[in-house]
């Protein structure tokens, strides 16, 4: 919706990834095998495929709602129409790949402010109240899916629960609150 909005009110945007989430022939989308210039190739193909297709129907319902016409290819054109991609990790860890848009930078780790917003209370006392927690993050698997996230913050609870290990879910409250029912 961000990327739409500004598209429609012809504002550049810019635009942050914490991994490398871009197509190359260097390297496979995270999890799948290298296999090669010409296999990663096509394992991105049908990463783009899967991720367009989750994503589509909701970038065209919010331009549905404005009166834009459709798009397709969403992920190819996050990276071929931004004016800049910061790729926030360290280029020791990811030497930038050769064969990337001119656009993606490998921008190392963002620096935090060096105030913070306080915790809350609560959360504050959870944390003295006992062993460091496990912190689990659902990260953008929340918006995309509640339903698969909330199974897996459900399934995270259980097995930390089954190790007797105290954690923390960083997810919305729609998501985390069901799963902490369980």
């Amino acid at each position: 919706p961000a990327v739409t909005a500004a598209t429609l009110a012809g504002q550049a945007y810019a635009c942050v990834a914490f991994a490398p989430m871009f197509e190359t022939r260097r390297m496979p989308p995270i999890g799948a095998p290298h296999l090669g210039a010409w296999g990663n190739r096509a394992l991105w193909g049908l990463a783009r495929r899967v991720m367009d297709r989750m994503i589509e129907p909701r970038v065209n319902a919010v331009r549905a709602a404005r009166g834009a016409p459709p798009v397709t290819d969403v992920t190819r054109r996050l990276v071929a129409e931004a004016r800049l991609v910061l790729v926030a990790m360290s280029p020791a860890l990811l030497p930038r790949p050769d064969d990337w848009p001119a656009a993606i930078a490998v921008s190392g780790e963002l620096a935090l402010p060096a105030t913070a917003e306080p915790v809350p209370p609560a959360l504050a006392d959870f944390v003295a109240a006992g062993p460091p927690p496990v912190f689990f993050t659902l990260g953008s698997m929340a918006a995309l899916d509640p339903e698969r996230a909330g199974a897996t913050a459900a399934a995270t609870i259980a097995a930390c629960a089954e190790v007797e290990a105290r954690c923390v879910i960083q997810a919305p409250p729609g998501v985390a609150l069901p799963a902490a029912a369980h």
